[in-house]
């Protein structure tokens, strides 16, 4: 994975994730930090990051 590269989200074990909806949603990596990468999702902002991503593990993303 690398910063602005485009992937879709194929899985995630997080709850408040799965009932937004967002497996299968496509975005744009905005932030990498060691094993953790932060998506800017298509049409989602994420309240709780002070840059509207969703973070998760690249074994969660596919990327394009």
């Amino acid at each position: 994975m690398y910063n602005s590269q485009r992937v879709r989200v194929i899985t995630t074990n997080k709850s408040t994730y799965s009932q937004d909806g967002i497996i299968g949603l496509y975005g744009i990596v905005v932030r990498i930090t060691g094993t953790f990468v932060a998506v800017r999702i298509d049409g989602k902002y994420n309240e709780a990051s002070a840059f509207g991503g969703y973070w998760f593990t690249s074994n969660e993303l596919e990327g394009m």
